[in-house]
C-alpha cells in the first residue's frame, strides 16, 4: 500500500464504518484465543489493530512493509518490525495465532504469504483473515491502495486449504 493510504488509514481507522467493522469482526475472534496468547499482526499498518490486542492482554508482534507504517507505530510505542510477508524472518511454530487483515491484496506471492503464516503458527494455531472479494467490484479504489486482485470466495478457501489450514469459518 502507499504511504499516502497508511496516512489516510491512520486517520479514519477510529471513525470509517469499514474499520469500525473490522474491529468488530476482529473482537469477535479475539473471544476463541487465550488471554496472552502469542498473536502475531502481518501487514499491520499503522498498529491500530496491534493496539487493540494489546489492550486486552495479548502477546503482539506487530510486523510491517512499509517504513511510514513502521514509523506511525513507534510514535504510538508499538514495538513494531518492518519486515516482509513472504519471509519473516521469525522462528517456526512461534504464534498461537496470527491476524492478517486485508494484506495479501496487495502482496503477487499471496500463496507464499499463506506458507509463511503456517510456517510461524503452532500446531492448530488460529488465524483471521480479510481480503477484498468479488474482481467485478474492480475500482479505481483498489488501484489507488496497491491492490493486485480481488478474491473469489470460493477460490481463496481453496488457496487457504492447499496452504495446510483448515477453514472453520468463511463469510462473504
Amino acid at each position: 500500500m502507499n504511504d499516502q493510504e497508511i496516512l489516510n488509514l491512520e486517520l479514519l481507522e477510529s471513525t470509517h464504518w469499514w474499520y469500525l467493522i473490522r474491529k468488530k469482526i476482529l473482537k469477535d475472534w479475539l473471544e476463541e484465543v487465550p488471554k496472552g496468547s502469542r498473536i502475531l499482526d502481518l501487514g499491520s499498518a499503522s498498529g491500530g489493530n496491534t493496539n487493540e490486542m494489546m489492550a486486552k492482554g495479548y502477546e503482539v508482534t506487530s510486523l510491517e512493509f512499509s517504513q511510514i507504517g513502521v514509523d506511525i507505530q513507534l510514535k504510538k510505542g508499538i514495538p513494531v518490525i518492518k519486515g516482509d510477508a513472504r519471509e519473516t524472518g521469525l522462528p517456526s511454530n512461534s504464534f498461537d495465532a496470527c491476524v492478517c487483515l486485508d494484506v495479501l491484496e496487495h502482496i503477487v506471492e499471496d500463496s507464499v504469504v499463506l506458507k509463511e503464516i503456517q510456517r510461524v503458527l503452532k500446531p492448530g494455531g488460529l488465524f483471521l483473515f480479510s481480503v477484498p472479494e468479488d474482481m467485478a467490484l474492480w475500482s479505481e479504489h483498489d488501484i489507488a491502495v496497491s491492490h493486485v486482485r480481488r478474491y473469489e470466495k470460493y477460490e481463496f478457501v481453496r488457496q487457504i486449504e492447499l496452504a495446510g489450514f483448515s477453514v472453520d469459518n468463511a463469510r462473504s
